[in-house]
């Protein structure tokens, strides 16, 4: 067909991959490498929890002592740090998947929506209460930033599809 100045590979849904889908699928492999490493550093974090200093006095597992920050324990607020690495990082590995469902299959978006919504909120609330005793999350934050620039890119690929015939 002529004026069609598509160069490169096909997708795997029988469009032209062009700089903007090729960003598209890049970012998605990059959500799932993060998520993926934010999974990893849950090991991290539990182990930085566990090297705080507490001692647990009974068998009610209670703990006390230990290093704070603000007049709050450290070793808590690692352990809260672990679990939003550890749920986030599971969600963004299904945000990866059906990431790709519906940019290759045009699959529905409702998993993506709720997961962006779970990780911005809760993000948002931890940061915030992080931000008021002097602290910040840079996780939290590379978790927000990927989810914004996944949307944004949504919209240049949806653009792309409706103004230019990218069948093969």
């Amino acid at each position: 067909m002529a004026g069609r100045s598509f160069k490169g590979c096909v997708g795997d849904d029988g469009y032209y991959m062009t700089e903007t889908r090729a960003s598209m699928h890049r970012l998605l492999n990059v959500i799932l490498i993060w998520g993926i490493f934010s999974v990893l550093l849950t090991i991290a974090f539990a182990f930085a929890a566990y090297s705080q200093g507490q001692v647990y006095e009974s068998l009610d597992l209670i703990a006390v002592g230990g290093n704070t920050y603000a007049g709050y324990s450290i070793a808590n607020l690692l352990r809260i740090e672990s679990a939003f690495c550890f749920a986030s990082g599971l969600l963004l590995i299904g945000f990866h998947l059906t990431g790709f469902v519906w940019f290759y299959e045009q699959g529905r978006l409702r998993f993506v929506t709720a997961v962006s919504v779970i990780i911005v909120v809760f993000a948002l609330v931890w940061n915030g209460f992080l931000l008021s005793i002097g602290l910040l999350d840079p996780i939290s934050c590379i978790d927000v930033a990927l989810i914004c620039v996944f949307w944004i890119k949504r919209k240049a690929v949806l653009k792309e599809l409706q103004e230019k015939d990218l069948f093969v």
